[in-house]
């Protein structure tokens, strides 16, 4: 059986009151977060999500103390939802 190829494309994305020098790791963050989330949920054959044009994943508030790595598994967690609705 082949895996499902799936491709997503982030045009936009706002994230207020984070550090320039931290925009670098919270863009690898999101992106590892989102390829983890999306392997594992094709591995179990579970329904990929659905193709979409547009998603708006909400907002949401996570503590400045997070860091960017925790600010970016957070908001893959907000895609994800919001690719699922």
């Amino acid at each position: 059986m082949s895996r499902p190829i799936v491709e997503l494309s982030i045009d936009r994305l706002v994230v207020e009151g984070v550090a320039p020098s931290d925009a670098g790791a919270l863009r690898r963050a999101v992106e590892r977060e989102l390829a983890r989330r999306l392997a594992a949920q094709a591995g179990t054959g579970a329904d990929v999500p659905r193709p979409a044009g547009h998603v708006d994943a909400g907002t949401m508030a996570v503590p400045v103390s997070a860091g960017p790595q925790r600010l970016g598994v957070a908001i893959a967690g907000q895609v994800m939802g919001g690719l699922k609705r």
